[in-house]
């Protein structure tokens, strides 16, 4: 499988081009793989990888903690 990276906007009704020199390499009858990425907002990022640093640090010991009751 090949990837190809490029640019583009959206047009109102939701579709979008691809570049000559791409479409000019796709077959129809096979189609392609899409993948869409587009930026996160800032705090949902943050959020994000916070949750990953904290994960990374926890260890399967630290389960001993999960049955603790307060008071």
């Amino acid at each position: 499988m090949q990837a190809f990276e490029f640019h583009a906007q959206p047009s109102p009704d939701g579709s979008i081009q691809l570049p000559a020199a791409i479409a000019n390499r796709v077959d129809p009858a096979v189609g392609v793989k899409v993948i869409i990425l587009f930026p996160e907002d800032e705090e949902h990022a943050w959020v994000k990888f916070g949750m990953e640093q904290f994960a990374k640090g926890y260890a399967p010991t630290d389960n001993i903690y999960d049955d603790l009751r307060s008071g």
